[in-house]
């Protein structure tokens, strides 16, 4: 009788000690379609693939991965894709030690256990079951406390391990990183344009590169786990700039135009102020290499146009005229910039230029069309600015700014309608462009645009016709301009 009652019992703690450590293992819940890995790292093997809301059982922890078992394989899984199964998610085993032949029966309604609960399969309350439980079962269970208090020093010294592997894996260098540039972009499951596509992606969308070939780029997909491959240039990679970029941009818009004239001769034209509105055109070609690791080297070459219909009007206190005009304003530079190897891949910029610009009045020699006798002009000098520019301020905005001082420039006036003898020009030029990212190559862009100068004559000029008879003059010109276009790189 005594092997029939001990032999369920020893049946019964085996089980505890097969059931109890899987109980007790940790356990996750992928949270998208997750790939496991054959080792740490996202450039390893894929060993399967789980779908998101699969449970998986955690073997092991090195840094940012985990070493799961799950459809019959072991391998490696992000913790970035998983989360802890919660208590109330993970089955509980309620059965606390099982009934056996002669032992406490008040499980039944009536203080009887129920017949297809009475044995190996039943259970007892915990209070009848202490009572029952011999010393030698209380020892051993005492015994088994101080194993679990061994078990959890065990742990916490795990986890000191843990600590120092996620340092070092902290220390590995990131993985590549490309965005999608283009609207929507095909994945191939080879390197060739041909045969259906196994997948799309979104214009901006985040893709680790595993390996590059010419002209395409292996990558996947951390989101939902897809691999494949793309053409580089549907991608490009955050924080880098080409060896070599060649860009031209154009924008259409509107300039507002004033002048304020103040002299020390006499008569109507000795001080006035016009305004008028003009049509603008903005061109702008540039060339930048890179030299070294943060350095740029480049040139560019702007010209703005200005077309005024009817023009300035102006009048005498008895007739009134518009007076067209056309500009022309032309600047080479050459261009250096330091690159701060930001998120925003901001720069920069040095700029030393040469500007050349000319006012062209209609039918300047006919002065019953130009009535206020206003003479057309040629500005040029040498140019001195900075500038600064984040083309990925956010993922689809870039933003530029620049200005460029003249300091010793020259104003050539129509002979015969000079203001003075000599003149003498300072000029600022200074404007801002917002772009937006609309294809890899191209963006649409917002820009304004200011424009300032002053130019003081002194003497009179022989033979001037201006009609003010001035020995100093001054006068002030302001240009506010906003255009919109677009860019392309190449």
């Amino acid at each position: 009788m005594r092997i029939k009652t001990l032999l369920p019992m020893a049946l019964a703690g085996l089980l505890m000690v097969l059931v109890v450590p899987l109980a007790s293992a940790e356990r996750v819940k992928t949270t998208r379609t997750t790939k496991v890995m054959k080792r740490p790292g996202e450039q390893s093997a894929v060993v399967t693939r789980v779908k998101s809301g699969r449970t998986l059982t955690v073997i092991a922890k090195q840094g940012r991965w985990m070493k799961v078992r799950v459809n019959g394989r072991t391998g490696w899984v992000a913790r970035s894709t998983v989360q802890t199964v919660s208590a109330r998610e993970t089955p509980r085993n309620t059965r606390r030690r099982p009934f056996v032949d002669g032992r406490s029966t008040r499980r039944g309604w009536g203080g009887d256990a129920p017949d297809d609960r009475v044995g190996g399969d039943a259970v007892e309350d915990e209070d009848d079951e202490e009572e029952a439980r011999p010393k030698r079962a209380r020892a051993s269970r005492d015994d088994d406390d101080e194993d679990e208090d061994e078990d959890v020093d065990d742990e916490e010294s795990d986890d000191d391990g843990e600590d120092e592997e996620d340092a070092e894996e902290e220390a590995e260098p990131k993985p590549r990183v490309v965005q999608v540039a283009v609207a929507k972009a095909k994945i191939y499951a080879k390197p060739k344009a041909k045969g259906k596509a196994r997948a799309r992606v979104k214009k901006g969308a985040t893709l680790v590169v595993l390996e590059e070939k010419k002209g395409w780029m292996l990558v996947e997909d951390p989101e939902e786990g897809d691999s494949g491959w793309i053409r580089t240039d549907d991608v490009w990679e955050q924080g880098a700039r080409p060896e070599r970029a060649i860009a031209v941009d154009g924008r259409l818009g509107f300039a507002r135009i004033a002048q304020t004239f103040r002299s020390t001769g006499a008569g109507a034209l000795a001080d006035y102020d016009l305004q008028a509105a003009a049509a603008a055109v903005a061109l702008r070609g540039s060339y930048v290499q890179k030299k070294g690791k943060q350095y740029l080297i480049g040139g560019e070459l702007t010209y703005g146009l200005g077309k005024s219909a009817p023009g300035i009007r102006y009048t005498d206190g008895t007739d009134a005229v518009d007076i067209p005009f056309t500009t022309h304003d032309v600047d080479l530079r050459l261009v250096g910039g330091y690159d701060l190897k930001n998120k925003m891949s901001a720069v920069l910029w040095g700029r030393v230029g040469y500007h050349y610009g000319m006012f062209q009045v209609a039918n300047v020699a006919d002065f019953e069309q130009n009535l206020a006798r206003l003479p057309s002009e040629n500005l040029s000098g040498p140019t001195i600015g900075v500038g600064a520019e984040a083309p990925r301020a956010t993922e689809k905005i870039g933003v530029r700014v620049a200005a460029d001082y003249l300091a010793m420039g020259k104003r050539v006036q129509t002979t015969g309608l000079e203001d003075g003898a000599v003149s003498t020009v300072k000029a600022l030029w200074a404007g801002a462009v917002v772009s937006y990212q609309w294809k890899k190559d191209m963006t649409l862009d917002a820009a304004y645009s200011y424009t300032w100068s002053k130019t003081v004559w002194s003497g009179v000029a022989d033979g001037s016709m201006r009609g003010h008879n001035a020995d100093e003059a001054a006068r002030k010109d302001v240009t506010h301009g906003l255009l919109l276009g677009a860019a392309k790189s190449f």
